[in-house]
């Protein structure tokens, strides 16, 4: 997690830099901490979001540590696997980008 302000710094340049484009983040293990509602960087995710940028968690990662839909902020999605959400992504031909 000590990347976490950095990747969102990035993704909020990101959005400075295409602002029409559509931008998901999609988080699975560790990282899913970025979307608690009583988490560190809950303010830098609801002001992404204000921008539209869509944040997917992964309901595999919340399972393996007893989170439940209610402990995210509210307007996050929540997709059966990270890594399959990413994967079906690119087949739509979005970009990904590891940050």
């Amino acid at each position: 997690m000590e990347n976490a302000k950095s990747a969102l710094k990035s993704i909020k340049n990101l959005r400075e830099d295409l602002p029409l484009e559509e931008i998901e983040v999609v988080l699975h293990q560790e990282a899913i901490d970025i979307a608690l509602s009583n988490g560190e960087y809950s303010n830098l995710v609801l002001d992404l979001m204000t921008r539209d940028i869509g944040f997917a968690v992964c309901y595999n990662s919340m399972k393996a540590r007893d989170l439940k839909s209610t402990d995210l902020i509210d307007g996050i999605k929540i997709v059966d696997a990270g890594v399959g959400e990413i994967i079906k992504l690119q087949k739509d031909g979005w970009a990904y980008l590891k940050l």
